[in-house]
């Protein structure tokens, strides 16, 4: 169990990395974008979705601007978060709220992936029996 553990934990650190390296990489405009249409998408799906609220960190408010306009969209963006990457949006009546951050969606996929890639390893690292 342990000896398992080790390799998939480093393949999650090392994911979680790379993720907060990424506003730095030029992939980013095209990550960004995706996150936003599909929390958008998502809101817009609910009865609540109706005049959605942004909230985003300061130092995608260039990009998030230029995307926003790109979707012909004026929407309230607010930059307070402190994050990797990614956006909330929230209706404006506030009971629909979608995290769509790179956080988010690492902890997300964690769950999924982690019994996965332990099966992985332990996969790799079995002895071949002649």
């Amino acid at each position: 169990g342990e000896v398992r553990e080790d390799p998939v934990d480093a393949a999650v650190a090392r994911t979680s990395e790379r993720l907060a390296a990424l506003r730095s990489d030029a992939s980013y405009h095209a990550v960004l974008r995706s996150l936003t249409e599909q929390a958008l998408a998502q809101l817009a799906a609910s009865e609540s979705g109706h005049d959605p609220q942004l909230q985003a960190d300061p130092r995608d408010k260039a990009l998030l601007q230029k995307i926003l306009t790109e979707l012909q969209l004026n929407v309230p963006v607010s930059y307070e978060l402190n994050n990797w990457g990614g956006l909330i949006a929230t209706s404006r009546d506030g009971r629909v709220v979608v995290i769509n951050t790179l956080e988010a969606r690492l902890e997300q996929a964690t769950a999924y992936l982690r019994p996965h890639l332990a099966s992985y390893f332990e996969t790799e690292t079995m002895p071949v029996v002649e």
